[in-house]
């Protein structure tokens, strides 16, 4: 029956998805961003690789709110989040279905994000639901089939170090240097 379930909230967001896909300067949008949302990694493997570069994100969005939505069940050091508003969710944030419960959208959406940016290397019905949800136009995670209907960029660094990959993800979007 999840699994049901799963496959209808897919479904809802690929239309979603649609419906807010217009063309767009990703070069202009990401210079004039001003409200990032960032999911971070549901798995405790990928979220270790990733922490590290959340710093990245702050230099290569220095003058925008960065919000990073953080799951409850892993620890990170405040000294990784300081100059982040940080959201953190749980069980209690998720619907029956895996999208996010209606309280935490209302709290995470108040306002409108320009660009969002999910950390998953796997794909996270829930992480994909936020970042289509949070209404931003350039919607960015790693290559995943399930993904390729939900956001308008994406990122393949095949065969990379799972460390590198925030690195590279900036890269392409303009906002580093390339991890040689």
């Amino acid at each position: 029956m999840k699994n049901l379930l799963e496959n209808i909230a897919l479904r809802q967001l690929r239309a979603k998805a649609q419906r807010q896909n217009s063309p767009l300067s990703f070069g202009d949008h990401f210079k004039d961003a001003n409200r990032v949302l960032i999911c971070m990694p549901v798995s405790a493997i990928e979220f270790k690789s990733m922490a590290h570069a959340i710093t990245l994100f702050r230099h290569s969005f220095p003058k925008a709110h960065i919000t990073l939505l953080h799951p409850q069940a892993i620890a990170v050091p405040a000294n990784l989040t300081l100059g982040f508003e940080v959201v953190v969710w749980g069980p209690g944030d998720v619907d029956r279905v895996g999208r996010p419960a209606k309280a935490l959208k209302s709290r995470l959406f108040a306002e409108s994000f320009d660009v969002a940016i999910d950390l998953n290397v796997s794909a996270h019905l829930f992480c994909m639901a936020v970042t289509v949800e949070s209404g931003a136009k350039v919607r960015v995670g790693f290559s995943h089939a399930e993904r390729s209907e939900l956001y308008n960029f994406l990122v393949r660094p095949e065969g990379e170090n799972i460390e590198r990959y925030p690195g590279i993800l900036l890269a392409y979007l303009g906002k580093g240097d390339r991890p040689s």
